[in-house]
């Protein structure tokens, strides 16, 4: 019960709808979705729609699937993805988004001046904390190489007077950024195959070896993304016509740690509305990684505009392979009512 806990904090939604005039794009959604009935008039009403869909490929996956009708047009939804700062994020006791910050290519460390730390705010001080045992306790999802760089500097700087607990805090934020700013760099050069990998876990972790193991349980939809992810899976938009990257670090509270996360946001259009991709290569505790899929069509009911959103969401964490049977389903089901929160909080704020 502990491990489900633990993932009560990461994600979550679904919603579904059932089908009327097939001559509309949007119904298409059927083909590749877990939504074979899609109830426009429930989600006019502001239901979520939402369905664990189990990832039998990966030893760590779980995913969810969502459908909500937004009030705008499709390329005012898609704005509104682009443009969340996190600021309106809904909190809660044990999660919380603390600020999205966008920056460009090349990543620099100066793209992380945001970056601080606080020992005498809890989740910041249990961050500090796991720090000080590195490497020898790897709390914190790290390659092997950045794990020794901040357990070595957390040493030295204890052992000059200069203790993290206290006023050393801002040189250890500022290794931080060092590493955020590493990790940043490889993956707008090389893509998530560039990427070191938590080497400090055991087993090691690559991103890329296991977003592909769980999109394989999903194969109509990683065929439907195809262009979209290999676009993100390589870390920048030279084959994308669209709109170049949002390149993006978060600041989360999570179970009352601080977490970094590092991510980035592509978009294509289609011949009806908008593909959309949120990835986030880069998280330094509670989940290794994170994937979550848009697709917009523009729906008229009852005279008025809205935008059909399909979301698919796709978690890498170190939970999971200790969860079975009716513990298993017990998560998934507390991955999708997060979700659905979230997705609701948005639909708030667009009326």
């Amino acid at each position: 019960m502990k491990n489900i806990i633990s993932l009560c904090s990461i994600v979550g939604i679904l919603v579904s709808t059932p089908l009327l005039h097939a001559a509309e794009p949007w119904q298409e959604v059927s083909t590749f979705s877990c939504f074979n009935k899609i109830e426009l008039d429930k989600l006019v009403a502001g239901e979520v729609a939402g369905n664990r869909v189990p990832a039998p490929s990966s030893k760590y996956g779980m995913s969810v699937e969502t459908l909500y009708l937004v009030p705008m047009t499709t390329k005012q939804t898609l704005a509104k993805m682009r443009e969340d700062d996190g600021a309106a994020s809904e909190s809660s006791e044990t999660l919380g988004r603390e600020g999205r910050y966008f920056f460009g290519a090349p990543s620099s460390v100066a793209n992380f001046s945001k970056l601080s730390l606080d020992p005498k705010k809890g989740p910041d001080k249990s961050l500090i904390k796991k720090t000080s045992a590195l490497p020898l306790k790897n709390e914190i999802n790290l390659s092997k190489a950045e794990a020794d760089k901040l357990g070595a500097s957390y040493k030295s700087l204890a052992s000059a007077n200069n203790d993290p607990m206290k006023n050393g805090a801002p040189a250890l934020a500022q290794v931080w950024q060092e590493i955020l700013a590493g990790e940043s760099g490889s993956y707008q050069r090389g893509g998530v195959a560039a990427l070191a990998g938590y080497d400090n876990q055991n087993p090691p972790i690559r991103v890329d070896a296991g977003l592909n193991e769980m999109l394989q349980s999903r194969a109509p939809v990683s065929s439907r993304f195809a262009s979209l992810l290999q676009v993100a899976f390589s870390g920048n938009a030279e084959a994308q016509k669209s709109a170049k990257p949002l390149y993006f670090w978060e600041r989360q509270r999570i179970q009352g740690d601080t977490t970094f996360n590092l991510g980035a946001f592509f978009e294509e259009s289609t011949p009806h509305g908008y593909r959309a991709v949120e990835l986030q290569y880069f998280v330094t505790s509670k989940y290794y990684t994170s994937l979550i899929l848009y697709e917009l069509w523009p729906v008229t009911y009852m005279d008025k505009q809205f935008t059909l959103v399909w979301r698919g969401d796709y978690v890498l964490t170190p939970y999971i392979p200790f969860v079975k049977g009716i513990e298993r389903l017990a998560a998934e089901n507390i991955m999708l009512i997060e979700i659905k929160k979230s997705v609701k909080t948005t639909l708030l704020q667009s009326k």
